[in-house]
């Protein structure tokens, strides 16, 4: 960690993304694939107790922290592109989501969270309640900044396909890449809160 820090710094990166994994952060287990004669001082803890010792080595280089919810299932990838599945229900997301906040929320150097990686085979603007984004985005982002209302909050695109609300014609659109439904349904949260991602 120490090493990997530092070349971040020395290459003036100012922000890391972390990505995580809702079943880590309800569950909180010892991670296991640690390479502990590399950092040995992580021995023995659990899952935030590792983020907290990086957030703090972080913090003391002056680097931000962007924390990325970048699986459901940490044993899983990759999944449907869906923030939610048949045993992760939307509410584990959100339950997740309000630990990492409530946690970090005092700490000066993590800034944001990006609410779910990649969310393709999502749907934006259509009104269709199990799978419009930008809906579920309200609800996840809300949540979140009802508890820690100075974070910033990271909103991906979708794929294209089922599609967004004002899409002329179905557009080949990587993971994540398609924001074009924010132009008739942007997320309803405070706009010096987004950041379109």
């Amino acid at each position: 960690m120490e090493s990997l820090l530092d070349f971040v710094e020395e290459n003036n990166f100012n922000v890391l993304r972390i990505p995580l994994a809702v079943d880590n952060i309800l569950n909180n287990p010892t991670p296991g694939s640690i390479n502990f004669a590399e950092t040995a001082d992580l021995q023995g803890l659990n899952y935030f107790q590792v983020l907290d010792v990086l957030v703090e080595k972080a913090a003391a280089r002056g680097l931000l922290i962007m924390f990325d919810m970048h699986r459901l299932d940490s044993a899983v990838w990759p999944d449907d592109g869906l923030w939610y599945n048949w045993y992760t229900p939307e509410q584990h997301l959100i339950d997740a989501w309000q630990i990492v906040v409530q946690r970090y929320c005092g700490t000066w150097n993590v800034i944001a969270t990006d609410l779910y990686i990649e969310p393709h085979g999502s749907s934006w603007g259509l009104d269709i309640d199990d799978t419009d984004w930008d809906a579920a985005a309200t609800r996840i982002g809300g949540s979140s900044l009802e508890t820690c209302p100075r974070l910033l909050i990271v909103i991906e695109g979708i794929d294209s396909s089922p599609g967004a609300i004002g899409q002329v014609s179905e557009v080949n659109s990587f993971w994540g890449e398609n924001l074009q439904g924010v132009r008739e349904r942007p997320v309803a949260l405070p706009i010096n809160r987004i950041i379109y991602s």
